[in-house]
């Protein structure tokens, strides 16, 4: 009788301590949300999709060049495939205006803030990165090289608000539209990094309907990322 309860006992502890190997391997390959972080720097042209008529001050039409773009991304890991990211970036947009014979160059020094819906076409450290959402751009500072005949249209005065009494300039130091983003990782830490912004509100301060200012970027970047998954 006794060696048949030791052998029940001996039956039972294995089972348990087999059943408490299994649910803890489960529990390691199971996906547990995590986030992650990453630093990005590169080369960005920009160009202004337009519509104005003829004036002093007004360029006949613009050309793009090249800025400069440095940012961070933080990717909240909701299942292996989707995501949601949120980025910030400092830059440099360069623009060339032409009117007549003359051709300044427009440089504004700025801030994007944009939250994606991401998804990863294989695993979150390796393969092909998607994202699409939403951004916003604020304008921090702005020179006018080149020459002098034509007028920052960042601090050309264009009217008075009368609730306020301040100046308004011609184009606006705000504009919101969509990004959408894609990044090829070559291994854990290293990706290139595509970005393509499209403003939906216009720059131009004036409610004309026949004239519009919308922005448009193409930024190409290397891309270091900090997985910090458990």
């Amino acid at each position: 009788m006794s060696r048949l309860i030791k052998l029940v006992f001996l039956a039972a502890s294995l089972f348990f301590v087999n059943n408490t190997f299994a649910q803890y391997d489960e529990e390691e390959n199971e996906f547990r949300q995590y986030t992650s972080w990453g630093v990005s720097f590169g080369p960005n042209i920009t160009n202004y999709n337009l519509k104005m008529d003829s004036g002093q001050d007004v360029p006949d039409r613009v050309s793009p060049s090249i800025g400069a773009e440095a940012g961070i991304q933080l990717d909240y890991h909701i299942t292996e495939l989707w995501g949601i990211e949120l980025s910030t970036s400092a830059n440099m947009e360069h623009i060339v205006l032409h009117k007549d014979d003359i051709e300044p160059h427009l440089l504004t020094f700025g801030l994007d803030i944009a939250v994606l819906a991401t998804t990863w076409r294989t695993n979150p450290m390796s393969g092909l990165q998607l994202g699409i959402g939403p951004y916003s751009h604020f304008v921090i500072a702005n020179i006018m090289t080149g020459t002098s005949a034509m007028a920052n249209p960042y601090s050309r005065v264009v009217g008075i608000n009368p609730r306020t009494n301040e100046p308004t300039f011609a184009l606006g130091n705000f504009n919101a539209g969509l990004e959408i983003a894609a990044a090829l990782n070559f291994d854990p830490q290293w990706a290139v990094r595509l970005e393509v912004k499209y403003g939906i509100t216009d720059l131009l301060t004036t409610d004309i309907q026949r004239m519009y200012v919308r922005p448009l970027k193409v930024t190409l970047m290397a891309n270091y990322k900090f997985n910090t998954r458990p």
